[in-house]
């Protein structure tokens, strides 16, 4: 019975050591100079061999702090180019730079 009084008794004391640390632990701010450079273009999608609608999504980079979202690229022209020489045009229908090929 001694011993599991003991355990108990650890396991508590050791859990409010911990919620105490945690909860009174140091934060140092850490101010970041980080460079900004041209806009980048970046492509984000997922094409695959089905016969389904595929989407390829044109943005332009952001500086690493900048919490607005990303900026769409209009107005593109973008094809993708199969290992048979079959090539598929993606066409921005919503002008919101969401390219979209669908299957005809």
């Amino acid at each position: 019975m001694k011993k599991n009084t003991l355990h108990t008794f650890l396991t508590y004391t050791s859990l409010a050591f911990l919620t105490v640390a945690t909860l009174t632990s140091c934060e140092d701010v850490v101010d970041l100079d980080v460079k900004s450079g041209p806009p980048q273009l970046v492509v984000d999608g997922w094409v695959t061999n089905q016969q389904t609608s595929q989407t390829i999504r044109l943005t332009e980079s952001a500086g690493y702090f900048d919490n607005s979202p990303a900026k769409p690229v209009l107005n593109a022209t973008v094809t993708v180019t199969d290992d048979k020489g079959g090539v598929f045009s993606f066409v921005d229908l919503k002008k919101d730079g969401n390219y979209v090929w669908k299957p005809v």
